[in-house]
């Protein structure tokens, strides 16, 4: 923001003179240069202040200095104090209009809390506007004209409050006579006429030059600058940071004519429109390349002046205020010739920028001719001087001949002329009809530059979890700022991308999770902070911001609703001028007690710990004594308001006790002594011994208060008990709500285990609540919560399965297996594991055999395809088909997928009666096996009701199982 302030300053001044119609005060030389700021005695700008590269941050007040009020005794007229400079937008209005005025004040860190310009109308009235909008040191002032407002207006004072004391500044006394007209040429408005003559080829170019005399025509410069400093006003940015930042080189694009200027037409083409295609193309080539910044003189279809020189004045103003480095104007030609040629500038005056243009041309004449484009003359790079005197630079040589080119010189850059062919040429008029071709004039443009600069494509790479950005050559971004598409990121030495806070060098940034650095207000945690325009934190300091001071501690937080030193900010953190800070204690009103915070409020209807001690406050602020309730909770509170805790008191005859947070006791022990219901001591009551005791032959308990337990549950040591509404220990069966409990005959409750019960087998969970029309594990409770014993919970072999492919390979690994090499080598469609799985979704899903069942009996019969039995790893038999023991080793099949089709529709003969969706190629299909095993715990010929099965073992069915539950813990 302070480079662009600086370069407004620059351009704001400079017209701000040109305006002036006064005898005594130089005017502006033709460029806006280093050299060329104009002095006075009554108003001076030092070249280091407006030309600087110095980032700070101006709204930034001296560390921890609080923007404390200050008195004086009277009001005073002060000559210029620190005025930098006023701008007015337009001379000349035509009214309805409205007219805008900056000010720039000072730095941007005086407390000024009002500003208003005065101006007289040539008939004597005065008028006065308050500012609208502040931004630091920049005031802006707007003011609507109608019809009836002719007339010629002057400048008069600047008036601000400063500290609550207003100060005026009297314009004219330093120099300043400042005036505009409404409908009326002010006296002196106009009267400096240009002598710049345009010659034809010129005009042809549109490259044309504005003479060092022609101060008039610099209008839009002003308006160009104002209206980026209103904006500026609104909104905070980077401005030109990017140099400062991550030294990126700035390249400004320069569309040729536009608006009212169309350039040269034929063929049904017009110059400003192609220009403006090729300008977009190259922008967004150039903006893939790391280390650049790019910005272009016009995005439509404007004129940048009310003339052809205003144009070019302007348009060369922009660059400058960006920091280019390199300003390419881009043209189609016309006259009669063929293809492509660029204009760079001469060597006189700077022959480095002469070195440079010349280099950058070269660069783009070689790309331009790659795309089919010929060279128009000789080489299609040249240089050409202006006649005679006119054009001179400030070290006497002549002048470089296109306006263009010479104003970049003097601005300190190189500016070129691209002309990508003619346009009154057939041939170069079909291409120029070809959007495509556009397309790569742009891009052979954007890749001259960049060849020129060096510049490379860099891209996104992802390493682990975290982002890298590649500089295309094997390195990537290490401990530096980069721009991409206007969003700045920082990637630390081992280049990654940062997030969060960050530190560079002294300054912290914040960059969002994509790692976009983020500037301005920042909501973080319930905290506010603020970073600056270069996204740098502001810390342990005051801040200016929208006219309004804040302040932020050392970490950044801004504060509010509390005092900083001896001023004050508010609920929403801004500065309360005027403010005094009061002495905060003990206020003796009427003869009671009040206390008085350091906010300056009375502490009302609430505790407050003063020191050590706790002190409680009714809701008109009276400090409280004596008996205090509050919900259900008594405090006692001593005549000096004080608030007993942690100890006995004697109240009127009564010794009571309050704990360490100032309750009252009551109906409990406090160590040996007993207080009642009203938290009185008994003397004399003994404390009983608490448990278990005797009572007319049944157990009751007894607790440490000497009171029987009633009427609900109590832990004893690791075991629950329940008491009825006489204190009784329960036994047998307890009802409470709609849960039953069973409690033994020691009354003790059982929980997390089955309970044989007058010959019927019940289930209590860890809670005690018994289990009812459900399944505890594989057996099942009926409503009345007694376990059925012929009742037991199958797992179906035929389904929908949601098994993945991912799953059951990642159950593999971890069991740590290896996935035999065999098969690797001898079946091309079951190279890995991850293969191998895959086969058996796509078997089970065509038969609608659960994927979980066939590979988990798999792994079974294979002991996760180790083999060593009888079946042998060649036969490609996953589930021991055939294989009846005695050294008989089953069935072999060809391949992988057939192994697993065959155990697949094995399964299926045994679970179904569906046929198959396949051919069949299982060898041990039956008719009469055909759905006598739906279920998996059925494949155990021990637990089938048909006899018949998979396995002999009884415990076959739950050792698949078992594998089947393991499978879908790996996702």
């Amino acid at each position: 923001m302070r480079k662009l302030n600086r370069m407004i300053a620059v351009i704001l001044a400079s017209v701000m003179f040109c305006l002036m119609p006064v005898t005594d005060m130089n005017v502006m030389a033709e460029e806006i240069s280093d050299t060329t700021v104009t002095e006075n005695d009554s108003y001076q700008m030092e070249k280091g202040k407006i030309e600087g590269n110095t980032e700070t941050d101006s709204e930034q007040l001296a560390q921890n200095e609080a923007p404390i009020e200050q008195e004086s005794e009277d009001q005073g007229i002060i000559s210029n104090g620190l005025l930098n400079y006023v701008g007015i937008d337009k001379p000349y209005l035509t009214s309805p209009d409205t007219q805008k005025i900056v000010v720039s004040y000072g730095d941007g860190t005086e407390p000024i809390s009002e500003a208003k310009i005065v101006y007289q109308k040539a008939d004597g009235t005065i008028l006065e506007d308050q500012m609208s909008s502040r931004q630091e040191e920049l005031f802006l002032f707007e003011h609507s004209f109608l019809n009836e407002d002719k007339g010629t207006y002057t400048l008069l004072q600047f008036v601000y409050v400063e500290n609550g004391v207003e100060q005026t500044i009297e314009l004219q006394d330093i120099g300043i006579r400042a005036m505009f007209g409404v409908d009326e040429e002010y006296p002196g408005y106009g009267a400096v006429e240009s002598d710049d003559e345009v010659s034809s080829e010129e005009v042809e170019m549109s490259v044309v030059d504005m003479n060092a005399n022609e101060v008039n025509t610099v209008q839009g410069d002003i308006e160009t600058a104002i209206e980026d400093t209103a904006d500026a006003l609104e909104t905070t940015s980077l401005g030109n940071s990017g140099k400062s930042i991550g030294g990126n080189v700035v390249v400004v694009l320069d569309p040729g004519h536009g608006g009212q200027d169309p350039g040269t037409a034929h063929n049904g083409l017009v110059e400003k429109d192609l220009n403006l295609k090729i300008a977009q193309y190259c922008k967004n080539e150039l903006e893939e390349y790391t280390g650049v910044t790019v910005y272009m003189t016009r995005e439509t279809d404007i004129l940048l002046g009310n003339n052809t020189s205003e144009d070019l004045w302007n348009r060369v103003a922009k660059a400058k205020a960006w920091g280019a480095d390199l300003f390419v104007s881009i043209h189609i030609n016309s006259g009669g010739g063929k293809g492509a040629e660029v204009w760079y500038p001469t060597e006189n005056y700077n022959a480095n920028i002469g070195k440079q243009g010349k280099e950058v041309a070269q660069e783009i004449i070689e790309e331009l001719k790659k795309i089919g484009l010929s060279t128009h003359g000789n080489g299609g790079i040249y240089t050409k001087l202006a006649d005679g005197s006119k054009y001179e630079y400030a070290d006497g040589s002549s002048g470089d001949y296109y306006g263009i080119i010479r104003h970049s010189k003097n601005a300190g850059f190189p500016g070129i002329i691209v002309e990508h062919a003619f346009i009154d040429n057939e041939d170069d008029a079909a291409k120029l009809k070809d959007e495509s071709f556009l397309k790569r004039c742009g891009v052979a443009d954007a890749t001259g530059i960049a060849n020129y600069f060096g510049l490379s494509k860099g891209q996104w790479e992802l390493d682990g979890s975290q982002w890298k950005y590649s500089n295309g050559d094997g390195t990537y971004k290490t401990s530096q700022w980069l721009l991409l598409n206007g969003v700045w990121y920082y990637f630390d030495a081992k280049g990654i991308m940062q997030t969060g806070w960050t530190k560079v060098g002294d300054a912290t940034y914040y960059m969002d999770a994509s790692g976009a650095m983020q500037a301005g207000w920042l909501y973080l945690d319930d905290t506010w902070y603020y970073l600056g325009s270069s996204g740098a934190r502001v810390a342990d300091c005051w801040q200016w911001i929208n006219n309004k001071c804040y302040y932020f501690d050392n970490d950044g937080c801004m504060a509010a609703n509390t005092w900083i030193g001896d001023s004050y900010v508010d609920t929403s953190g801004a500065w309360v001028p005027g403010k005094q800070k009061v002495v905060s204690g003990w206020k003796v009103v009427s003869g009671r007690w009040k206390y008085m915070e350091s906010n300056g409020e009375y502490a009302k209807s609430r505790w407050l710990l003063v020191g050590s001690t706790w002190y409680h406050f009714d809701a008109n602020g009276w400090m409280q004594t004596g008996w205090l309730l509050i919900g259900n909770t008594w405090y006692y509170l001593e005549s000096s308001g004080a608030m007993i805790a942690g100890r006995w008191q004697w109240i009127n005859g009564k010794c009571y006790y309050f704990d360490n947070n100032g309750y009252m006791m009551a109906n409990t022990w406090v160590g040996d002594s007993y207080v009642d219901a009203s938290g009185a001591w008994i003397p004399g009551k003994q404390k009983p011994t608490p448990g278990w005791k005797v009572v007319s032959g049944r157990w009751k308990y007894m607790e440490s208060n000497g009171e029987y337990v009633k009427s609900r549950w109590l832990l004893v040591g690791s075991t629950w008990y329940h008491f009825d509404a006489n204190g009784w220990m329960q036994t047998g069966w307890l009802l409470t709500g709609n849960t039953w409990y069973y409690l033994e005959s020691s009354g003790a409750m059982i929980a997390g285990r089955w309970q044989w019960i007058n010959g019927k087998c019940y289930y209590f969970d860890n809670n005690g609540c018994m289990a009812s029309d459900t399944w505890i594990g594989n057996w099942y409770v009926d409503a009345n919560g007694a376990w059925i014993p012929d009742k037991q919970k199958l797992t179906n072999i035929m389904g929908t399965s949601s098994v993945t492919v991912l799953q059951l390979s990642n159950f593999y690994k971890a069991m740590n297996k290896k996935y035999p090499s065999y098969y690797s080598q001898n079946d091309k469609e079951a190279k890995t594991i991850e293969d191998f799985c895959k086969i058996y979704v796509e078997e089970c899903k065509k038969e609608g055999v659960r994927v979980e069942v066939a590979f988990a009996q798999a792994m079974v019969e294979t002991g996760y395809l180790s083999f060593g039995g009888d079946v042998d790893i060649s036969q490609y038999n996953f589930a021991g088909m055939g294989a009846t023991g005695n050294g008989v080793k089953g069935n072999s099949f060809s391949t992988v997928r057939l192994g697993i089709r065959a155990q697949v529709q094995h399964l299926k003969c045994y679970a179904s009666t569906d046929k198959l969706n396949g051919d069949r190629v299982d060898p041990r299909w039956g008719e009469w096996l055909r759905g006598k095993a739906p279920y998996v715990e059925w494949l155990s010929i021990p637990n089938n009701p048909y006899g018949t099965g998979w396995a002999g073992s009884a415990t076959y069915a739950e050792v698949i199982k078992g594998i089947m539950e393991n499978i879908n813990k790996y996702n």
